[in-house]
């Protein structure tokens, strides 16, 4: 796949994702969701599954950090 295609499924994951579930609420929140996508994707290269179905899991995980670094990486006042 070309880099251009990655990040475009990539993307149209971060917002089915964001529609579907909303943001991540909390960066714990944020890490169980991303180790739950890496062990689908670790199950589906155990298992032999399709590659389709190997990279679907891979741009999960991708679409998940994007998420995580939007919803969780800013720097928030504690105080307020």
């Amino acid at each position: 796949m070309q880099l251009s295609s990655v990040t475009n499924a990539v993307l149209l994951e971060v917002g089915r994702a964001r529609s579907k579930h909303g943001p991540l609420r909390s960066p714990e929140h944020g890490v169980c969701v991303i180790v739950e996508e890496v062990g689908e994707l670790g199950r589906a290269v155990l298992d032999g599954r399709p590659l389709a179905e190997q990279r679907e899991e891979a741009i999960q995980i991708a679409a998940m950090g994007i998420a995580f670094v939007m919803d969780c990486c800013e720097e928030r006042d504690v105080g307020a």
